[in-house]
């Protein structure tokens, strides 16, 4: 027994030894690692300094999100030099001043993150340069963007559901999604949940788990986070194994499954699209829906985007999106609009990651979608005048 707490402890101490001398290469390392190399906008401005408080104020934006009734989570108070966002107006946009004694049109902007604007500041979202778009060259129009990141779908119509009983009123209202309808679709292995669904039955779970249990646990999600020696055998794993990089339900599905899957995905849009027409005879707004690019569905990629995000690198995932691509492009869906191509005559990288787009490629979405507003909504002379200026 003395010969076997020996070679315990002795095991123990080379384990900690190791684990501090990986904390400590890491330490080092991370003094000269580059800061553009975990930045991607570092490509995309020329203001370096700017670039990074970007990025911090993007994901110090996203932490630590609350607890909102039938959302799951929603917008949260944040104020930062180039990001800003409230609960009750969401991510800020830019407007017009309203003209003494003239009321503007009210358009709601609705999506996930690519909609709120992840990694650029609050003038360069998508929302606020279509509102640019609408009012120039005279105010008209005040545009809302309460996208929130990580919505799907037929959480955005909730969203817009609660802003409706709060006496909001929108003439017009812009869905802008895709990508996490396929996202969530991948990581629970069905079509129509929310984001890390599992997370969060885990979370609420704990209130009712055993001491012994949560302790476990905890310490089971510690080591993941932080201990060197998990992630450099996780990192070996995955360069034998790039599969193994990814842990979605629908990772190791048969093509068969992931064709089934992308099918329910269309169909499940299309329910929530009925939904929202009711709501817009209900509540008397005019809607539109569109399908976001993403770096799947592009036929040619520069190297800055193509080595920018490890994502690119799962096929099953790529399968599933191409799939429901493919499904989504046959059908004939009332005032919805497939946006996914929309980018590949680019002539410079927009990319940011696999969702997400820089500034010029917010004002190229921008410009597409004031295309079709002007082809779905401007049908009175008011708008008309609106409609002309952009022809």
């Amino acid at each position: 027994m003395k010969r076997v707490f020996f070679y315990l402890i002795s095991l123990l101490l080379i384990i900690f030894s190791i684990e501090i001398g990986l904390q400590v290469i890491n330490g080092v390392a991370s003094l000269f690692r580059k800061k553009q190399e975990n930045n991607p906008l570092q490509l995309y401005y020329q203001d370096k300094k700017m670039a990074d408080q970007i990025w911090k104020e993007t994901h110090d934006a996203l932490k630590d999100r609350d607890y909102a009734q039938f959302l799951g989570w929603a917008d949260r108070d944040y104020h930062g030099l180039y990001i800003n966002e409230d609960q009750q107006s969401g991510r800020k946009t830019w407007n017009p001043r309203v003209p003494p004694g003239q009321t503007l049109a009210k358009v709601f902007f609705l999506g996930g993150s690519s909609g709120w604007g992840f990694g650029v500041a609050d003038d360069n979202t998508i929302p606020s340069d279509l509102s640019k778009m609408l009012n120039n060259p005279r105010p008209q129009f005040q545009v809302f963007n309460y996208s929130v990141p990580g919505y799907i779908f037929m959480q955005g119509i909730i969203h817009l559901e609660l802003l409706l009983k709060e006496g909001q009123s929108p003439q017009y209202v812009i869905f802008y999604d895709g990508f996490n309808e396929i996202f969530a679709a991948h990581q629970h292995g069905i079509a129509g949940t929310v984001h890390n669904l599992f997370m969060t039955r885990e979370r609420l779970k704990r209130d009712t788990m055993k001491y012994r249990t949560l302790v476990w646990n905890s310490t089971r999600e510690a080591i993941r986070k932080y201990c060197m020696i998990y992630k450099a055998i996780y990192s070996l794993g995955s360069t034998i194994d790039e599969s193994k990089m990814f842990q979605e339900v629908a990772q190791n599905y048969s093509d068969q499954q992931l064709r089934s899957l992308a099918h329910d995905i269309v169909e499940d849009y299309k329910k929530s699209m009925n939904l929202l027409d009711s709501l817009s005879k209900a509540y008397n707004f005019k809607y539109i829906c569109f399908w976001q690019p993403s770096m799947f569905t592009e036929k040619k990629l520069f190297d800055q985007e193509a080595n920018i995000d490890p994502w690119l690198k799962n096929e099953a995932f790529k399968k599933i999106y191409l799939y429901t691509n493919e499904y989504l492009q046959k059908e004939k869906i009332p005032h919805f609009y497939f946006l996914a191509n929309i980018l590949e005559n680019r002539t410079e990288p927009v990319y940011i990651d696999v969702a997400h787009i820089s500034e010029k490629g917010n004002q190229i979405v921008a410009g597409v979608i004031l295309k079709y507003m002007q082809k779905e909504f401007f049908l009175t002379n008011t708008d008309n005048n609106a409609a002309k200026m952009h022809q």
